[in-house]
């Protein structure tokens, strides 16, 4: 049984090398990972601090983005999503461990991370007390 890999980058290009290998059948179907380099998706400090949410929720409204709070006990986990927009997520205070199509990186107040659309991602809270943080979709 062959696996479906695609490749979905930020400018929302998917490319699936393996289109002629698809099934039909919806059971061995896996949502589509990123494949790329962190690098392409984290703006460290993009924001400067303190943050001030009400411009960033600016900044996102007019890069088209909503603009919505999370906040997280330590320890929470949101582990395993898709969705069918891209997304934004920035802390505004504590600390994050985001994981987008497998690559782990650690995020803090300031840092912006885009997650492409159809990007399997998980959200960790890795502060040992609350973290606040901001997220949007396109």
């Amino acid at each position: 049984m062959s696996r479906q890999i695609s490749c979905i980058w930020p400018s929302g290009q998917v490319e699936n090398p393996n289109r002629k290998l698809q099934r039909k059948s919806l059971a061995w179907f896996h949502p589509p990972l990123y494949i790329g380099a962190m690098s392409d998706l984290l703006s460290q400090e993009k924001f400067s601090l303190p943050l001030d949410a009400e411009a960033v929720a600016a900044d996102w409204r007019a890069r088209g983005y909503s603009c919505n709070q999370f906040v997280d006990p330590p320890g929470q986990q949101w582990l395993d999503f898709t969705h069918a927009t891209n997304e934004l997520v920035v802390v505004v205070e504590g600390r994050l461990e985001m994981v987008v199509g497998g690559e782990r990186v650690e995020i803090g107040p300031g840092d912006e991370i885009f997650i492409p659309a159809r990007a399997n991602h998980s959200v960790i809270n890795i502060h040992p007390g609350t973290s606040h943080w901001l997220f949007g979709y396109d």
